[in-house]
């Protein structure tokens, strides 16, 4: 595939333009220690005998607190690594990345890792409740347990604190829309393909997720069980996910560009695309949050419309048959009755 000079441009511009949201909040609030802290892929160091009054998000960065320094407000940390060797009265968060807690590290409120690491101090205190999911703890305190151990892990967005699962929220709702942008900019014809074919023909899209979801599910039950085909499995799992994610993005897509069109708007594919999941995960993730127990269903169903509009599309590479069928019965038409009146 190869773009033109101006397309080029608009999706660099996309692109700048996002990064751009994320580092405005950075250089507005660099260096006042009584509001709140964004360091996106920089570093900041909290200085012995120092005091901030906010919270503290790090995004791909480092962050230092020193001993004898306090921190009054929460910490979160995306990606990176956080440094805490004072007082943090309030929350620390950690997805992804690294947390060390040092000899006088104090945490009065709750700590989380979500897929993150944990180095613990001996002598670190940790006043609130400790959450670890799918995180590596390192720690020298780490208790003998029985064997086999529990599989019971703690959901996210359940045992949490309010403070914990909206940071969550917002990570996925963001993650999505990143990789919607990502998506269209490299396979935009897949993407569109896709899209048109599942709200064209949404019954036939729901009824291919369903039986292809049904039939991926024993095929991978079975090539697992074999043990020979063990490896086979994990590539139909990863081909199934990439399918699956395809889908999801596509449908948001298509949101994006009924909305920008409802505004006579000429947005940019990844924008379109990228605005439209956001909106879409942002629907279905604040359903589940509400009712949770039948909040996954408009998601689950969502996954089953798009991935059976990638199947029938052989992941977005070529029309639908259905497609074909409706547009080009169409033109056959029109030219039999041109035929006729000739």
């Amino acid at each position: 595939m190869f773009w033109t000079k101006g397309e080029t441009m608009k999706k660099t511009v996309v692109i700048l333009f996002l990064l751009a949201l994320l580092l405005l909040p950075a250089s507005a609030s660099a260096k006042a220690l009584d509001d709140d802290q964004v360091i996106f892929g920089g570093t900041f160091v909290l200085h012995s005998g120092e005091q901030l009054t906010g919270d503290i998000v790090v995004i791909g960065g480092v962050a230092t607190f020193e001993k004898e320094s306090v921190v009054n407000g929460d910490v979160v940390l995306l990606g990176g690594s956080i440094n805490a060797d004072g007082i943090v009265n309030g929350n620390l968060v950690g997805i992804a990345g690294t947390v060390k807690l040092g000899e006088e590290a104090v945490i009065n409120g709750d700590l989380a890792t979500i897929g993150a690491s944990l180095q613990r101090s001996e002598s670190a205190v940790i006043r609130g409740q400790v959450v670890i999911q799918g995180g590596i703890p390192i720690s020298p305190q780490v208790k003998k347990t029985q064997f086999p151990p529990s599989l019971s892990f703690p959901r996210i967005g359940s045992s949490l604190n309010p403070f914990v699962r909206l940071v969550w929220f917002v990570f996925r709702v963001l993650l999505w829309g990143f990789l919607a942008t990502i998506l269209v900019i490299f396979f935009p014809k897949q993407v569109e393909h896709v899209a048109k074919l599942a709200f064209l023909n949404p019954a036939n899209a729901v009824g291919a997720g369903l039986v292809g979801s049904l039939v991926s599910a024993v095929a991978i039950f079975l090539m697992a069980v074999t043990l020979i085909l063990i490896p086979v499995s994990f590539v139909s799992i990863i081909a199934l996910s990439i399918a699956w994610v395809l889908g999801f993005i596509a449908i948001g897509y298509e949101i994006g560009a009924r909305f920008a069109e409802s505004v006579h708007g000429e947005w940019a594919p990844a924008l379109v695309s990228g605005l439209g999941t956001m909106a879409l995960m942002f629907v279905t993730l604040g359903v589940e949050q509400i009712v949770p127990c039948v909040g996954f269903l408009p998601r689950m169903l969502v996954g089953f419309w798009g991935f059976g509009a990638v199947i029938l599309t052989r992941f977005g590479t070529q029309p639908s048959s259905f497609l074909s069928s409706s547009e080009g019965g169409v033109d056959h038409s029109a030219s039999d009755q041109e035929g006729k009146q000739g």
